[in-house]
């Protein structure tokens, strides 16, 4: 039976874990961090994700945890042009789920728990070897003990900056677009939208988005053109960003957490050498138009559990690269509709000859990751 070393503990180094574990394969997992993760980050899990959830008996709990949004709107400017309905669809969620990633990190923590995962913390890789009998990794504990563990495959969760990827020496494909975004998750006192649905407003200026998330907050996302200028994201600079995109009064009660960041990608050529995989943003990171990069992260995650489970690791890069080509296509051309980018290749990547079928038909089982792309 393979054993498994799993480099990053995220969703979906977790994931991954939690996959081999149900069927017996040993698996340890290491993660640089000392304490898990309490940034909101990745907000959107969409159906397929969850499917995979349901695989590993959380799914139920998450969709306990979450909100669950039937409805995106869409409106040029300020006037309405559009929705994408979840309900139109027959499957299991017509919804999307909003889940902020530090609950969701924390709800597979307790699983992989119960499931007897061992997780060590504070485990930093420095160096691995990959031979006939195995793979033997180096690690630094946060004591700065050496510390060596032994398994068959070693699976790189490790992120955008994916030590296992640099070991490697996999070239990247990189590329920003460049405008940038800000990001707060905030409360409202005073919001004239309609309540539990997501709001898109796209405007010659760029776009907002006006999210639900769990703890009756909402996610701002503003796009701007330039170079970086924002120092101070607080509520009076997000009220008067509102009111200038939009025309909006809104009253923000308290901002619990910000960020900001360039659009672009970084896309790893490679996804495998020997018996070292990678999967997750260690793979591929997209723009966050259409909340991508987690959901295609789990899907990798399940894409490389199967492989193992069926002894069918061979086929993983082919696949895998071609699917992250696929997202890649699709995240350049929305970014470029959506923020007005330079952001490559603007080929549509829609079948859909009319708006109404994009919104009614396709675009619904894209975001849901049931269709695939």
């Amino acid at each position: 039976m393979i054993s498994a070393l799993v480099v990053g503990g995220g969703p979906v180094g977790m994931t991954v874990a939690g996959l081999l574990t149900q069927q017996r394969y040993p698996v340890t997992v290491i993660d640089k961090r000392l304490i898990l993760s309490t940034l909101p980050r990745g907000i959107a899990v969409n159906q397929a994700s969850l499917a995979v959830f349901d695989q590993l008996q959380i799914g139920a709990e998450l969709d306990r945890l979450s909100l669950r949004i039937p409805q995106i709107n869409l409106y040029r400017e300020t006037a309405p042009f559009g929705q994408v309905d979840f309900r139109r669809l027959n499957i299991k969620r017509p919804f999307f789920c909003h889940i902020t990633q530090n609950i969701l990190e924390r709800t597979l923590y307790a699983q992989l728990s119960r499931l007897g995962v061992a997780i060590h913390h504070g485990v930093m890789l420095r160096s691995f070897t990959d031979r006939k009998d195995g793979i033997r990794a180096t690690c630094v504990d946060s004591n700065g003990r050496t510390r060596t563990f032994k398994a068959d495959v070693l699976l790189a969760c490790d992120g955008g900056n994916s030590t296992v990827r640099g070991l490697l020496g996999f070239e990247v494909d990189e590329q920003t677009y460049g405008p940038y975004f800000v990001l707060a998750d905030v409360e409202f006192r005073e919001l004239p939208l309609s309540p539990g649905e997501t709001h898109y407003f796209l405007c010659r200026g760029g776009y907002l988005m006006v999210v639900p998330i769990p703890e009756g907050r909402h996610r701002v996302i503003l796009s701007f053109k330039g170079i970086f200028r924002e120092t101070n994201i607080d509520a009076q600079f997000l009220e008067a960003a509102i009111a200038r995109r939009v025309g909006m009064k809104v009253r923000i009660t308290d901002v619990a957490w910000t960020t900001q960041s360039t659009f672009g990608h970084r896309v790893s050529r490679r996804a495998r050498c020997g018996n070292v995989f990678l999967a997750g943003d260690a793979l591929h990171q997209f723009s966050p138009i259409g909340g991508t990069n987690m959901n295609v992260g789990i899907d990798d995650a399940d894409a490389l559990a199967r492989a193992i489970l069926r002894r069918r690791t061979d086929d993983y890069e082919a696949d895998r690269l071609a699917v992250v080509k696929q997202h890649l296509h699709v995240t350049q051309y929305l970014t470029h509709v959506l923020v007005r980018t330079d952001a490559g290749s603007c080929r549509r990547p829609f079948s859909s000859r009319s708006l109404r079928r994009l919104l009614e038909d396709e675009l619904p089982l894209l975001l849901t990751g049931l269709r695939g792309v």
